[in-house]
């Protein structure tokens, strides 16, 4: 017997494949409803997403999706949405997505595009637990790390450039510096052929995602409303009980919770400190609906990002009328705006709710030149833990999780190996396939 513990979409993805594979498991989950982070609501007739807005599909994870049932339930991002606008000098300015369109962009200053070609020559160098913004500044220059990898590592991680580790977020540049000589001949190489992936979301909203593992799950394998209440040994196998006064033996344990609770479900056999310390972002997700008329500005892309040298209030918003169709009215436009983030975590205790909302109603009408004094709708959905932050430390944890597959303990989570969606499917497929 396996037993899974959390049912967001890794332990989900994980429980599918185990039963397509025709293992013995249960699936344990402390709510009501399955799903973890990814939450759509409907309020006042909106489709709102709470949690992730959209999903990075390739050809695998759309076979995926396919097998599922999934395949008519899906929409694809409009086209517009490859563009991408970040926040300078008063507006928001498309930022081209290669290397070689930056070059002949105005976005950057004539210093920055030099240090862009520079870096092609650059020597490598080995350096031991280098943060986000010292390998960039190292690589390349202080205007790099502020106007693109300050605000897209936001939109990914909600997480501080000076304390995420290149070796934990993205390996790969810093492989492509050691190995091809700099992170351009290393994308030069390694992207050619690569074919991008497609933004998707579901006609219902995100959560038709869990909702429909769920389904496909039996429910003999599924416990809803059922906490862990202790982990002990018992003859070689784990007798794991429940809030429901229900003992389990297993042979081996999944654990696919955030790092504290799985620090907490394994205390006392495990004294896991380096997972216990592994820092979350906070994050409130404001959704905002103007009319159209009351707008200037086109919405042309996937949404504008603000670096913190522009010291706005929010790290940015999704532009989610153009993004997929359907989520607000014909004649309305709707923002889906983040504000807080480890760097800026400040800001959600210094103001309540309402000021939330009412500060990223101003910053939208000053931005985009919206004329009305009042939206036609606004919602907003605090997380205190949004996103784990991929710091050096985290190493140390990684190290403990190594330590805990000794013990049949493996961790399913995005707090180890990617925090996307499609990181938790695939590495849920494949741990399915080790266990």
């Amino acid at each position: 017997m396996i037993v899974i513990i959390g049912a967001g979409i890794s332990g989900l993805t994980l429980a599918y494949h185990l039963q397509k594979l025709k293992k013995e498991f249960v699936l344990v989950e402390k709510s009501a409803s399955v799903g973890g982070y990814i939450k759509t609501a409907s309020v006042a007739g909106y489709q709102l997403e709470l949690g992730p807005n959209s999903l990075l599909a390739d050809a695998d994870l759309l076979n995926f999706l396919a097998e599922l049932g999934l395949e008519n339930e899906l929409i694809e991002a409009n086209e517009v949405s490859k563009s991408r606008f970040i926040f300078k000098d008063g507006r928001y300015r498309s930022l081209p997505s290669d290397p070689y369109g930056i070059l002949f962009t105005n976005f950057f200053s004539f210093q920055t595009k030099l240090a862009i070609v520079q870096e092609y020559f650059k020597k490598p160098k080995r350096v031991e637990n280098e943060s986000l913004a010292t390998f960039f500044r190292r690589r390349f220059n202080a205007e790099i790390v502020d106007y693109a990898l300050d605000p897209f590592v936001s939109g990914i991680y909600a997480g501080d450039v000076e304390k995420l580790a290149i070796e934990a977020t993205f390996p790969n540049l810093k492989r492509y510096e050691l190995e091809n000589g700099s992170v351009l001949k290393g994308l030069i190489k390694n992207t050619k052929g690569v074919t991008r992936k497609k933004s998707l979301s579901f006609k219902f909203g995100m959560q038709a995602f869990p909702d429909t593992i769920q389904h496909l799950i039996s429910p003999q394998h599924l416990l809803l409303n059922t906490e862990i209440k202790s982990i002990a040994r018992k003859e070689g196998k784990w007798m794991v009980k429940t809030s429901k006064d229900l003992g389990i033996e297993a042979m081996k344990i999944v654990i696919a919770t955030p790092a504290s609770k799985a620090a907490e479900i394994l205390y006392p056999n495990f004294n896991l400190e380096g997972i216990a310390a592994i820092r979350y972002a906070p994050m409130a997700v404001v959704h905002t609906v103007y009319k159209k008329a009351d707008m200037a500005h086109p919405l042309n892309g996937f949404g504008g990002l603000n670096p913190l040298v522009e010291k706005q209030f929010s790290l940015g918003s999704i532009w989610t009328s153009s993004l997929f169709d359907g989520r607000c009215k014909p004649d309305e436009v709707m923002f889906t705006s983040f504000i807080g983030g480890d760097k800026q975590k400040h800001k959600l205790v210094e103001n309540e709710p309402w000021q939330i909302k009412m500060k990223v109603h101003q910053e939208l009408c000053r931005n985009y030149k919206i004329t009305t004094e009042e939206p036609q709708f606004q919602h907003i959905y605090q997380w205190e833990k949004a996103l784990p932050q991929y710091e050096s430390s985290i190493f140390e944890a990684w190290k403990e999780v190594e330590l805990l597959e000794k013990e049949n303990i493996f961790i399913c989570a995005n707090w180890k190996d990617g925090v996307s969606l499609s990181d938790c499917i695939k590495n849920a497929e494949k741990l399915a396939q080790t266990i």
